[in-house]
């Protein structure tokens, strides 16, 4: 049984074309004696699909997840300097280098609709020549914190651009290293000090949501995650760093060591999932996953890049990708690359993986039976970024051939 998309496709057995109509989306070949089958699906336009498949007596063979990608090229749709800053399902956060200052770029990636957002017209002789750090959608990526300086800040609401609320970061609440909260669009988090601020936009108000208690020989990292009921946050001294957990109910108990591990700076909390601190150590290429809040024992897997599906994870480090699954605990090597892979990630619908290199871009199918279907999507001089529509059949990339680069639009299926 094939379960093909497109549908309206051709299908040969051992290089034979079949006449097969589909039912339910599915095509079926009966009567086939027990052997091992060349399957090959085509449509004009598209990359072909191949696979040897083994038909067992008394056994039904399934091959589900066929995705077909289209032969095309890539659309320019913007040129420029861009840089990556953050995704929210279908909306996108660039900024943009410019010869008079930095702009804020939304992307849709529904219909490939560009606008700049910051700064407007009105607000050009204001930010001319501005450098921006950074910008972050609110959950609902109705506002967006847009990061100038340390300590310079401003809110933008997505729906009136011109309308800002600068933050002020000065005197004794004076803040670094600003996150939206979990609880809403008017809530952002930052660091003072040793304190953790809560900001209220309604109300201008701050007040301070923790406070970190240090031994001598410790420093506090700027990473950190509030959740719904803690804080989770990193200290180190000369070897160590050190995984913390403070209740942001009961902050007269002390703070709960999670885990120890060798002195390291270059970490990042995924934020995935709710009360869990999932963490990247980039340096060593590690990721811990906390598969219970309380977890005191978290799974490493040797990984820089990760994403999750269904308790299985898809990850990669320099050269390899794989899938490790949260049930059985067992890890799934797909494929190993000679150069280094720069990034990965679930294909929305089907089960295949997006992975890019440093000038290229591929996808690889998740079913390991013969051979692995992989196709290069599009090759440049150089490729900084990749990310794809919620249906999966577009795909959008930060790209440079020759002087020309920009951002560019692939459809695939």
């Amino acid at each position: 049984m094939l379960h093909p998309r497109p549908l309206d496709v051709t299908i040969k057995l051992n290089g034979s074309p079949l006449v097969l109509n589909p039912k339910d989306g599915t095509y079926r070949i009966p009567d086939l004696l027990p052997n091992t089958y060349h399957v090959q699906i085509e449509k004009t336009g598209y990359v072909p699909w191949k696979k040897d498949l083994e038909v067992q007596s008394q056994r039904t063979t399934f091959a589900y997840d066929i995705a077909l990608f289209k032969n095309s090229l890539p659309l320019l749709l913007r040129s420029g300097e861009f840089r990556f800053a953050d995704q929210n399902n279908d909306n996108v956060l660039l900024i943009e280098h410019t010869a008079v200052g930095d702009i804020v770029v939304y992307l849709n990636l529904k219909n490939g609709a560009i606008r700049s957002l910051f700064p407007v017209v009105k607000q050009l002789e204001k930010f001319l020549t501005v450098s921006i750090q950074d910008a972050q959608w609110s959950a609902s990526h109705g506002k967006i914190l847009i990061t100038l300086t340390d300590q310079q800040h401003l809110i933008l609401d997505v729906r009136n651009p011109s309308l800002l609320v600068p933050l002020e970061s000065e005197g004794s609440f004076a803040f670094t290293h600003p996150q939206w909260s979990e609880i809403g669009d008017h809530i952002f988090n930052g660091w003072s000090g040793l304190r953790l601020l809560e900001i209220n936009l309604n109300s201008l108000d701050k007040k301070t949501l923790a406070e970190i208690k240090l031994n001598s020989d410790e420093t506090l990292l700027s990473e950190y995650y509030v959740s719904s009921k803690n804080l989770f946050y990193f200290t180190q001294n000369t070897t160590r760093t050190t995984l913390h957990k403070l209740s942001l109910s009961n902050q007269s108990t002390p703070p709960t060591t999670l885990m120890e591990f060798s002195r390291s700076s270059q970490l990042q909390f995924l934020r995935t999932r709710s009360e869990t601190p999932d963490f990247v150590d980039i340096g060593a290429e590690k990721t811990f996953l906390f598969l219970k809040p309380d977890d005191m024992e978290p799974i490493e897997l040797p990984a820089t890049v990760i994403h999750e599906r269904e308790k299985r994870w898809l990850y990669n480090n320099t050269f390899e990708l794989a899938l490790w699954n949260q049930e059985t605990r067992q890890t799934k090597l797909i494929t190993r690359f000679s150069q280094p892979i720069q990034e990965s990630f679930w294909h929305p619908e089907f089960e295949y993986a997006f992975f890019r290199f440093e000038n290229s871009i591929s996808i690889v199918e998740l079913d390991t039976r013969d051979h692995l279907n992989q196709w290069e999507l599009s090759r440049f001089d150089h490729i900084s970024k990749l990310v794809t529509n919620t249906e999966g059949n577009i795909i959008y990339f930060l790209g440079q051939i020759g002087k020309q680069q920009g951002i560019y639009q692939l459809p695939i299926q």
